[in-house]
């Protein structure tokens, strides 16, 4: 059973983005380490992201998001707590960014789509502002613009 947010009040990201590969293909580019750089944060400005993934319930994950001039990292890393494999995924997110340390709680869901193609329903947060929100929210945007470039595809928000 996916951890929610049942009870929990605040800021949160709420993103579905509908993509043409299947369901499988997007899970696993999504939680594989060497193609998380293809897609996390993959914009101009930034090298490729570094990733280690430990893809088991309590494993852990870390990305490291490095500037062009390679001065500056942030470090986001944490646990899973949920694996389906190519369906469910609940993961803590804690980093440290300009403006403080955060731990938060990211649920990802893979769906088929009649017809063809995949569904991810991605739920982040609970944020202590909105203006936190407001920029993962930003940084959300785009990963999923990259994950959907790494898909050899364009990727539709509904």
């Amino acid at each position: 059973m996916m951890i929610d947010r049942t009870g929990v009040q605040g800021p949160v990201v709420d993103v579905v983005s509908r993509f043409r590969a299947p369901r499988d293909k997007v899970f696993q580019t999504w939680t594989d380490a060497t193609l998380i750089p293809k897609w996390f944060m993959a914009m101009p400005g930034y090298l490729p992201a570094l990733a280690e993934v430990e893809l088991a319930e309590l494993g852990s994950w870390k990305i490291t998001v490095r500037p062009a001039d390679d001065v500056g990292h942030s470090v986001i890393e944490g646990n899973f707590f949920q694996i389906t494999p190519s369906r469910e995924l609940s993961y803590s997110w804690t980093g440290n960014i300009p403006g403080g340390e955060y731990y938060t709680l990211v649920n990802a869901r893979f769906e088929d789509v009649d017809g063809g193609g995949s569904l991810v329903r991605l739920t982040h947060g609970v944020f202590r502002t909105e203006a936190d929100q407001k920029a993962h929210a930003a940084g959300w945007e785009l990963c999923f613009a990259g994950l959907a470039n790494a898909l050899g595809e364009g990727g539709e928000t509904p």
